[in-house]
């Protein structure tokens, strides 16, 4: 069945339904606006200000921290240059957080001094933090697969 200009098919494998006559698993087929799906997928990927979502930011941390110890201002900078600036993140996102990592026990923070003879405060990955890091990681690859998939589609093919 070919789909109206603009829609696109999606499959879902329904868990533990099978077919009767053939034992094949069930699909549940739904027909969507592209342009809205795409809409909702990118507002909930990266929120309706444009900024990170709070899932990703804590992904970008934690990939940061993996690299080495880092101080708060360090982090930010670390993922503004690897992004190559398409991440800004402001201290009042960054801050709250690291907060809610620390609580989660994915970081650690001490004190130390700076290489500009400063106090601030470091913060380093745990081993929570890299199994963490690992699942958040797992979960952007599937998801930023699917959204891959959905923009290659051309208006008259259906995704599979």
């Amino acid at each position: 069945m070919e789909s109206p200009r603009g829609v696109v098919q999606l499959a879902h494998q329904v868990p533990h339904k099978r077919d009767v006559a053939s034992g094949k698993p069930v699909l549940l087929t739904v027909w969507r606006n592209e342009a809205s799906l795409l809409q909702r997928i990118w507002r909930r990927l990266v929120g309706e200000s444009g900024d990170l979502l709070q899932g990703s930011l804590e992904l970008l941390v934690l990939k940061a921290l993996s690299l080495e110890p880092m101080h708060g201002w360090g982090i930010g900078q670390r993922i503004d240059q690897l992004s190559r600036d398409v991440f800004h993140v402001t201290q009042g996102s960054l801050y709250p957080a690291l907060q809610r990592m620390l609580r989660k026990g994915w970081i650690r923070a001490e004190w130390r001094v700076t290489e500009n003879n400063r106090r601030a405060r470091y913060y380093r990955l745990t081993a929570s933090g890299r199994r963490e890091l690992e699942a958040k990681a797992a979960r952007w690859r599937r998801t930023s697969e699917a959204v891959n998939g959905i923009l290659a589609l051309r208006p008259s093919e259906e995704a599979m």
